[in-house]
């Protein structure tokens, strides 16, 4: 007798297509996801101002590598927290993550760090071989000599490349043509060790289901609002 096929998630209620990711746990209901999306909105959106004025992954850079190490442990448990955690852990997390993005940018202000050129348009590549990659989009061959890799891997395109290489992705223009105001997302970090990059398949963290190990103490950059 042949076994009947397992159970699977529905995908449609009521003919509405639905996800079949279980829910996180902060998210289980409309006024949790509410009050725990505008914890994550607030810290993102402080990543994505900082990513604009340093550049895109590059402030986690301009700091030395003790302070990198407790700024990325952070980030890992942020990253938890919005996968994982409950309420309470995406809004403690969220605000240490906000604490942490202020140090960094004080600290690369003190060691007299330069922001990206206003004249260069950085984003973060998504998907693909060159994915954990910074493009950088600059006007023209002159001011190629303003992108600053600072570590990164940087691919550099003049607004003229960008010109040629869209002109020749019919995919893409089809797309552009048959949905008005249809955009490319912005992605977010470059090379980075929470996430696998452009080395072997098994560099990187590939998930935040694991406890992190050791303690974070970041008390003693503001002692407002320590990390742990």
């Amino acid at each position: 007798m042949a076994k009947r096929p397992a159970k699977k998630f529905t995908t449609s209620d009521r003919g509405v297509p639905v996800s079949t990711r279980p829910s996180m746990p902060w998210a289980t209901t409309p006024g949790l996801y509410l009050a725990g999306k505008e914890a994550l909105d607030d810290a993102d959106q402080l990543a994505f101002e900082l990513d604009r004025h340093w550049g895109v992954g590059r402030l986690r850079l301009l700091v030395d590598g003790p302070l990198r190490e407790r700024f990325d442990r952070q980030r890992y448990l942020y990253a938890q927290s919005r996968w994982e955690g409950t309420l309470e852990d995406v809004k403690r997390e969220s605000s240490r993550m906000m604490t942490a993005y202020r140090a960094l940018d004080a600290k690369a202000k003190a060691l007299g760090a330069s922001p990206v050129d206003d004249s260069v348009w950085e984003v973060g590549i998504p998907t693909g071989v060159l994915e954990g990659s910074v493009l950088a989009i600059v006007k023209n061959d002159e001011a190629m000599a303003k992108v600053v890799a600072e570590g990164r891997n940087v691919i550099v395109m003049t607004l003229d490349e960008v010109a040629r290489y869209i002109g020749q992705d019919r995919d893409l223009m089809e797309i552009k043509k048959t949905f008005p105001g249809a955009q490319i997302k912005r992605a977010e970090m470059p090379i980075d060790p929470l996430r696998p990059s452009l080395g072997p398949q098994d560099e990187g963290i590939p998930d935040v289901k694991a406890p992190i190990d050791g303690v974070l103490d970041f008390g003693e950059l503001n002692d407002d609002i320590p990390f742990n």
